[in-house]
């Protein structure tokens, strides 16, 4: 059995005791001097493995853990010896059970003294130190673990306590994250640490856990949901976030995925929901790079999800709810009353596969997510300039002409009568509307609008091919190119559908 490290002070006398400041000077106490140092080379593995853990080298870590290991004696502990040792420490465990860790520090020394090769001992030594405050001693146990078992994960996380009260950050999260590497069960040690982080009176250390976490659920999501993380801190509800993601196409191809946080498309959080919205582009602001959103929220009792059942991670009863479009199908689960809706392809298996991985995955605390910075709200580019067209000569004075509607603008160029109207159902108010000459690839823009309600009117038209480029940012949506005539009146009726028409998707610099 073995103690897994959690936060100091959990009873009377040792909470009474502890001092939360960087370890004091000498007079070493007895359990600092009857612990030994570790040698030169061994400190110098240990701190070429904290080195390996901050560049991430996964196989200069297994090298280091390896070496260390080897440096290590394995001396053949009398039967009668390793016994006694075996039943101090389960004494040892007893006595933290019951809140009692200067007892247990006593227990776990005198195990320690009969069998300083048990890395078990030394580690549950070095946890009852730190809890009482006797924190030189308790660092010189935890590296006496680590000498016998450089894969320890508690030991780990218990020094990187010890660096954090030390005010060697650095250190600190390297040993933290060596703590996740080598973690048997990942799911407990979050738990375990997010107790601690809870629970802690320090506030280096306290910081020092926190960003460890921070740091720890931010690898493990998907990558590309990483920069909304900080935008969910506000959110009371259970936040399950996939760390699987594999979104599909139109014809079930992988597509890259961004999170999407514009005036289009952007993060929602408040205390009971949220809603992340997915694109495959990273400025996509119209339904052909849509890919969808995962979100939570309350359950209604007007909620009536009807579709497949499927059985998903845990249990937990799901359905896959059928849209009109393929794309549009999503997968929809309740815990408790809140109801959780996946979105992310156009394949039902997408999503399952996205929710189990988040569901085994755990909800993520939104305490430790307000760590992380938010996502900015991306600003749309600015509007290309207009094209000018030749103005032609004066003609010869005329009577002044009836007045012209008021929704009718005056032509640029006389000559030029056609006009264009446009049924525009789209994505709210103030979207922008590119009438282009020419074909895409090589065009030039003939007039803007910005949508208000659902027309958008243009005056004042040469004979010639146009189209249409619909859209706030870099992407836009971009309608076939149609040919007009001259003194002709034009009209269209745009329904923007995601998997279903004619409108395709293109940036700016191609057309």
């Amino acid at each position: 059995m073995v103690i897994v490290f959690a936060s100091g002070g959990r009873n009377d006398s040792g909470a009474s005791q502890r001092q939360y400041a960087a370890p004091s000077a000498p007079p070493p106490s007895v359990y600092a001097i009857g612990i030994p140092d570790i040698s030169s080379e061994q400190d110098r593995l240990i701190n070429a493995l904290l080195q390996a853990s901050q560049s991430g080298d996964a196989t200069a870590i297994e090298n280091a853990a390896s070496a260390i290991e080897a440096l290590s004696s394995k001396p053949t502990i009398d039967k009668a010896v390793y016994k006694d040792s075996r039943a101090k420490n389960k004494t040892g465990l007893q006595y933290h059970k019951e809140g009692h860790d200067d007892l247990a520090t006593k227990e776990f020394f005198a195990a320690y003294k009969l069998n300083p090769y048990d890395p078990e001992i030394a580690d549950n030594l070095g946890y009852v130190l730190f809890n009482v405050g006797d924190y030189v001693a308790a660092k010189k146990a935890y590296l006496a673990a680590l000498i016998r078992s450089a894969r320890r994960a508690s030991a780990w996380g218990g020094l990187a306590k010890v660096f954090a009260l030390n005010n060697t950050s650095d250190k600190a999260s390297n040993a933290f994250a060596l703590a996740f590497q080598f973690s048997k069960a990942p799911k407990t040690l979050r738990q375990t640490l997010l107790t601690s982080y809870r629970e802690e009176k320090a506030p280096v250390v306290k910081s020092a856990i926190g960003a460890a976490l921070a740091a720890n659920y931010s690898s493990v999501v998907a990558q590309f949901l990483k920069p909304s993380l900080g935008d969910l801190a506000n959110v009371e509800i259970p936040v399950f976030l996939p760390t699987t993601f594999t979104p599909l196409g139109y014809e079930g191809n992988p597509i890259a995925a961004y999170v999407l946080n514009n005036g289009t498309f952007s993060i929602q959080s408040r205390a009971d929901s949220y809603h992340i919205p997915v694109g495959s582009e990273p400025d996509c602001v119209s339904m052909a790079c849509g890919v969808g959103a995962i979100s939570a929220r309350k359950s209604l009792p007007t909620d009536a999800d009807e579709g497949e059942p499927v059985e998903l991670q845990g249990g937990i009863k799901g359905v896959i709810v059928k849209g009109d479009y393929r794309d549009t199908d999503h997968l929809v689960f309740r815990i408790g009353d809140i109801r959780y809706s996946f979105n992310v392809g156009s394949a039902p298996g997408a999503n399952i596969e996205a929710a189990n991985s988040a569901l085994k995955l755990g909800a993520i605390p939104t305490e430790i997510l307000g760590l992380l910075p938010k996502m900015a709200l991306a600003s749309p580019p600015p509007p290309e300039p207009v094209a000018q067209f030749p103005v032609a000569p004066n003609p010869a004075p005329a009577p002044a002409p009836l007045p012209a509607p008021a929704y009718v603008r005056p032509p640029a160029n006389p000559y030029c009568t056609t006009t264009y109207d446009i049924s525009l159902q789209t994505f709210g108010e103030g979207v922008s509307v590119e009438l282009r000459k020419g074909y895409p690839g090589s065009s030039t823009v003939v007039d803007v609008a910005h949508t208000s309600g659902a027309n958008v009117h243009f005056t004042g038209l040469c004979a010639g091919s146009y189209f249409l480029a619909i859209g706030n940012s870099e992407s836009v949506s971009v309608t076939p190119v149609r040919s007009f005539e001259n003194d002709m009146a034009y009209s269209s009726s745009i329904q923007m559908q995601r998997g279903a028409g004619n409108v395709s998707s293109k940036r700016r610099n191609e057309l």
